[in-house]
């Protein structure tokens, strides 16, 4: 069953069945229902307390709520369900928090879930979809810390500090996607009097950190005794992405490839996940990602991501639901775009690509090598012109060559 169905089935309040791993993937999903808007437009007024959950239960507002383009409709059937469930109903929203701004390329989100009078959940909103949400994510590829990451230790501090409200309360915490990040990065990097109080950090396939930052925040968890918890698809491909804290749980999904990044993929046995080991596929994103990061200079990460979201910026792609409607003649714009790049801008577009096409060959078996290459080969002929494509296809031949030879 997926997490509609155990919502469905789970009727046992808390108080009668303990918080599991699967309710954490639930309060992290259900708050990409936009219930903020709700608070902003007066509908519901939020108190210290917090808003039950069935509050928000409004269906003049779902257009709202659930219009990003992202899985709208699963989300909206999991939110009804969510509000309609005797375990779920009354748990109380408070310190809901959001900001969406677009000179500092921020997008954070975060609410706390009253789970009993000791315990709260903290969710860190992971990508939702607007691009800069997603220009941030790629941000961190090669920045220290991205704004979102600073506000989720600030959220901790604030509220679960010394002077904060929960500042006798136990607290889990929790994202998905970009949210399992900020979980981890903002419990991390919180101050002492909150870290002492986490139960567990929760990242649901989230990505992981650059390798500098990673082993800062591996010695607070050593030393501290912190308890993280990662968990992927059997498939993943984004939380494959850099260095990772804590234990790795793998569980089964129903879908091809990255669409097992869909939290409503998982499949759950009982009141916990089926649990399971990486799969060919998955363990084949980890080595490639990890090869490429390895090669990329953060020059280079930097600069290919400023001109990949210019591309679609000036293109007037601005969300996910603009990337559905792209035809082929906006594919052809956005194409054309790239080829009137500055020389310099270019060659590192290339250059990036060019590295995350090796890096796939030199990780696929040898027998599939030759399709894998023309693959890559036709795909830079079409999009750069012959020219370029010509030069671009005797480099990644040489070197899926060079790096055979060394395997061997």
């Amino acid at each position: 069953m997926n997490i509609i169905d155990y919502v469905k089935n789970k009727n046992a309040t808390f108080k009668a069945a303990p918080f599991n791993n699967v309710d954490a993937l639930l309060f992290c999903q259900v708050f990409y229902a936009k219930v903020e808007v709700q608070i902003r437009d007066g509908a519901v007024v939020p108190g210290p307390e917090g808003v039950p959950l069935k509050e928000f239960y409004r269906a003049e507002y779902f257009p709202q709520m659930f219009g990003d383009g992202m899985t709208d409709h699963e989300n909206e059937l999991l939110f009804t369900a969510m509000c309609a469930s005797p375990r779920f109903r009354d748990v109380r929203i408070k310190n809901i928090e959001t900001d969406l701004d677009e000179e500092s390329e921020k997008q954070f989100a975060a609410a706390t879930f009253v789970l009993d009078d000791r315990t709260e959940f903290v969710a860190f909103r992971g990508t939702d979809g607007s691009m800069l949400g997603w220009k941030e994510d790629f941000n961190m590829a090669f920045m220290d810390e991205v704004p979102s990451q600073k506000a989720a230790a600030a959220y901790l501090n604030r509220y679960y500090g010394p002077d904060g409200q929960g500042q006798d309360k136990r607290i889990y915490v929790g994202g998905h996607s970009k949210g399992g990040t900020l979980a981890v990065y903002g419990s991390l990097k919180a101050g002492p009097a909150v870290r002492a109080r986490l139960i567990t950090v929760f990242s649901l396939e989230g990505p992981g950190f650059r390798d500098e930052v990673f082993q800062r925040l591996r010695a607070i968890e050593e030393a501290e005794g912190i308890r993280v918890i990662k968990i992927v698809p059997q498939a993943s491909l984004v939380g494959m992405l850099m260095e990772t804290q804590g234990k790795v749980l793998v569980v089964e999904a129903k879908a091809f490839g990255p669409m097992q990044h869909s939290a409503f993929t998982w499949q759950i046995e009982g009141d916990d996940f089926r649990y399971t080991e990486l799969s060919n596929a998955g363990d084949f994103n980890k080595r490639v990602l990890h090869r490429w990061l390895e090669r990329v200079s953060d020059e280079e990460r930097a600069l290919f991501v400023d001109r990949l979201f210019d591309l679609l910026f000036d293109n007037d792609i601005r969300s996910v639901s603009d990337i559905r409607r792209i035809g082929p003649s906006k594919v052809r714009e956005v194409l054309e775009s790239f080829s009137g790049m500055d020389e310099g801008s270019r060659q590192t577009m290339q250059n990036v690509l060019l590295q995350l096409g090796a890096s796939a060959v030199q990780n696929i078996p040898s027998e599939d090598l030759r399709n894998a290459f023309d693959s890559i080969r036709n795909w830079y002929r079409e999009s750069f012109g012959s020219t370029d494509g010509q030069r671009t296809e005797n480099r990644v031949e040489n070197r899926a060559s060079d790096e055979r030879g060394v395997e061997e």
